[in-house]
């Protein structure tokens, strides 16, 4: 006689699995609603800690001369502040105080085009001044010798030195001086210049560049005239590095 199998079919085996899970089912629901308020709170609390770490991380990381940055908006910029976009921050490339003799003026040359970045240009109304105007901006990813060296051939002068080093105002400075025509619409007026660089952060520079008031080329000042000048100009400028 054939031995009887003790073990329940496969159908009684599925319904007993469906009950087992209909139970546990049952007595999660059953906790839930025991508990929910509970459960909700605390999760509640746990949600609110975690953004308020991430807030907490946001205004922390500052990175050296980077601009506070809070949920998307820049705190604490000064109205000084030479600024530059860098990745994804913004980075004060110097405090830029207006030099004594001259007083903020209008001149958007159309470089900028992110708001939040800045530049100074300033003039003087003393005509017996070798340098007349200044004008300063961030220049990204560009060391002070590598963007010279770019630019120095750039242009036809009348006039042109070499690229030189040179402290001033206490920065050490890569510039050139040059004479050339203001513009081309007018063939007899020149204009004397120092192109100046100065290195500042995360591999990037300052330019400051000195304009002379239009002449004749024999009446524009030197470069020496300029260079004096200049020493008062950029001990105006903190440059950060």
């Amino acid at each position: 006689m054939a031995k009887k199998n003790s073990r329940p079919n496969l159908a009684a085996r599925k319904k007993a699995t469906k009950a087992a899970e209909e139970k546990k089912l049952a007595a999660r629901k059953a906790y839930w609603e025991a508990h929910k308020k509970q459960i909700l709170t605390i999760a509640g609390i746990a949600l609110a800690a975690i953004i308020a770490l991430c807030l907490l991380v946001d205004y922390c990381y500052v990175p050296s001369y980077s601009v506070r940055d809070f949920m998307g908006n820049m705190v604490g910029v000064k109205e000084n502040a030479l600024l530059r976009k860098l990745g994804d921050r913004y980075y004060e490339f110097a405090t830029v105080n207006t030099p004594e003799g001259y007083a903020p003026a209008e001149n958007n040359l159309g470089i900028l085009t992110d708001e939040n970045e800045t530049f100074f240009y300033f003039e003087t109304e003393d005509e017996a001044r070798a340098v007349q105007n200044v004008y300063t901006i961030g220049v990204k990813d560009r060391t002070a010798a590598d963007i010279l060296e770019l630019v120095s051939g750039s242009f036809n002068y009348e006039v042109q030195t070499e690229n030189k080093v040179a402290t001033i105002g206490g920065h050490e400075v890569h510039y050139y001086y040059a004479q050339g025509l203001d513009s081309e619409e007018n063939p007899d007026v020149f204009i004397a210049t120092m192109t100046c660089y100065v290195d500042s952060v995360k591999d990037s520079c300052v330019l400051v560049s000195l304009g002379s008031v239009e002449g004749a080329l024999e009446e524009l000042p030197s470069e020496e005239a300029m260079l004096a000048e200049a020493e008062a100009i950029f001990a105006s400028f903190e440059i950060n590095k």
